[in-house]
């Protein structure tokens, strides 16, 4: 059985970003708390420099979160990609997404990511696709047909992957998205 280690979907969603913009206050941040509190109640689960622990607002039953031990500032970087993408490595039963603050993201001020088990299918993993290309063992395509734009990259390469999704979200912000 041939695995395919790591795809990754990027999803442009204006709506949900103005949705959530005062989910959270911009000057706490509740996730350095509560993952604080989640280690004194024996609640979390160590991996490298992050901790898992249950998401108190679940989309799903068993909906985790991946949060940074340290408190370092909502973003991405290739380095944290290829994290995410080691991580799902190791935990294969596991989808990751992550919600950049400009995209919807609740809490901002932490860097996170949401685990949710690989039995629930997100509905955009369903989404019809167009090949546009690959680049460096990477495939590219974009959504079709959904209704907000997304790009899909997809590949077993983990620096490779990594590396292009970096690149696009570099783009991406240069262009203010």
């Amino acid at each position: 059985v041939e695995k395919r280690f790591g795809r990754f979907i990027a999803l442009l969603n204006r709506a949900r970003a103005a949705a959530s913009a005062e989910a959270y206050p911009a000057d706490a941040c509740i996730l350095c708390e509560r993952t604080k509190e989640k280690g004194r109640e024996g609640l979390t689960h160590e991996w490298r420099n992050y901790e898992h622990w249950a998401n108190d607002y679940p989309i799903v039953n068993d909906h985790l979160l991946l949060v940074t031990k340290e408190h370092e500032a909502q973003g991405v970087s290739e380095q944290n990609l290829r994290d995410w993408l080691e991580h799902l490595g190791e935990y294969h039963d596991f989808i990751l997404f992550y919600n950049h603050a400009g995209a919807g993201a609740s809490a901002t001020a932490h860097r996170h990511a949401q685990l949710i088990p690989s039995t629930h299918v997100l509905p955009v993993e369903a989404a019809a696709t167009r090949l546009l290309g690959e680049r460096g063992g990477v495939t590219v395509s974009e959504l079709t047909d959904w209704p907000a734009e997304g790009l899909v990259l997809e590949g077993r390469d983990v620096r490779a992957l990594a590396s292009l999704q970096s690149q696009l979200l570099v783009r991406l912000e240069a262009y203010g998205v």
